[in-house]
């Protein structure tokens, strides 16, 4: 009798044991999770939705904990929905309860900011911008304006101006289309002409200001239509440059001066440049780049490379490589560049006539106009506190990220 007892104990623990193993047998954790996006940039105020997709599509447990690195930039609740709060950038995570796995998004949250004639700007179209050492911004349609971040101030109407440029000591300069260059000290204004002055022509194509506060302006001629070269105005004296003596055309697009007072000149047949009356000029010839003869835009970052717009695409010298970044070998956004600056992280930023792109040096994050408030850039430049400015022509917008 206590040998059957003791047999049928042995039956009933050897059965659970048997169905436990089964349990474990059928047991399907979750080894991977994937997301329906790794980065997004999000608009403050506005909401999007992340998906997981856990494998195996069999696993036994499939419940899963959404969490934000920072409350104060995004939120996310459990159904993977994302809303902006303030600008920055945070990381989503979603976990497996089960197996502990995760996985990681990016999210870039970003604010706008639109500020047009109804709220403070006395124009719309903005072609060229400035900012001073206070913070200021002059601004360039029709007209001459300086915009302190709520109230925009009349200084020139119908000055017609064709570029912008301000000195170390804040002395603002503005090319025109015909009436020579303006000089604002902040009391008073100068006008410069080819009567009394350097200046070889009144029709001034771009104005560079150099470290020693020297201005450099690119001509053309408005019965010809054809480019006269640079003229250099130190305060005192004016030098003229070109292709009498090394520039390799005289239609001068865009002028630089980098950190070694190398000057930059690119042309419409390729880029030159002079130091101590030395004269180097490149072309898609001797260096073996398309772009080059493309180039109609610079500006030198704090590392010295050089960096070109084209209609094709972007294109970057340091000191010894041509690299092109365009639509087929790059995320850059496809378009004619109309502006090249740089964020306090040496980042640099590109304005297109279809948004704007910023490159670390490994990855573009994109603004596009389908998704961000984005039409026809004119202008970028970047404050103090690291934010964006972008003129267009419908209005002024601020981009802080």
């Amino acid at each position: 009798m206590y040998s059957r007892i003791l047999n049928c104990r042995l039956i009933l623990i050897l059965s659970i044991f048997i169905l436990s193993c089964e349990k474990e047998s059928n047991f399907r954790p979750v080894t991977e999770i994937e997301l329906s996006k790794t980065s997004l940039i999000l608009i403050v105020d506005s909401t999007a939705t992340i998906s997981a997709q856990l494998r195996p599509l069999d696993a036994s447990n499939k419940s899963v904990i959404w969490e934000s690195s920072n409350l104060a930039i995004a939120n996310v609740d459990q159904n993977g929905m994302l809303q902006g709060v303030n600008p920055g950038t945070i990381t989503i995570t979603v976990t497996d309860k089960e197996s502990n796995i995760s996985a990681q998004c990016e999210v870039k949250v970003v604010k706008w900011t639109i500020f047009n004639e109804i709220n403070g700007l006395v124009e719309n179209k903005i072609n060229y911008m400035a900012i001073d050492s206070k913070g200021d911004l002059w601004c360039c349609g029709d007209n001459i304006s300086k915009f302190n971040g709520s109230v925009s101030v009349m200084y020139k109407r119908n000055a017609n101006p064709s570029a912008i440029t301000v000195t170390k000591s804040d002395e603002v300069w503005f090319g025109t289309n015909g009436n020579g260059a303006l000089k604002f000290n902040g009391i008073e204004w100068e006008e410069y002409d080819s009567n009394n002055s350097g200046l070889t022509d009144n029709s001034i194509i771009s104005i560079y200001s150099d470290f020693n506060s020297e201005i450099l302006f690119s001509h053309y001629n408005r019965q010809t239509l054809q480019g006269t070269g640079i003229s250099e105005f130190d305060g005192i004296n004016w030098k003229n440059y070109n292709s009498d003596n090394g520039l390799i055309y005289n239609n001068v697009y865009s002028i630089g001066i980098d950190a070694e007072d190398v000057k930059w000149f690119v042309t419409s047949k390729g880029v030159s440049s002079v130091k101590d009356e030395k004269w180097t000029s490149y072309t898609s010839g001797n260096t073996g780049n398309d772009l080059v003869d493309f180039a109609y835009l610079i500006s030198i970052d704090k590392s010295g490379n050089k960096w070109f717009g084209t209609n094709l695409g972007l294109l970057k010298f340091d000191g010894k490589s041509w690299i092109s970044y365009t639509s087929s070998n790059s995320e850059i956004i496809d378009g004619e560049i109309s502006a090249i600056t740089f964020d306090k992280n040496n980042n640099v930023w590109v304005g297109t006539v279809s948004g704007i792109s910023c490159f670390d040096g490994t990855n573009w994050t994109n603004f596009k106009y389908d998704n961000h408030p984005l039409i026809d850039v004119n202008a970028l430049v970047i404050d103090s506190e690291n934010r964006k400015w972008i003129g267009t022509s419908k209005g002024l917008l601020l981009l802080e990220d």
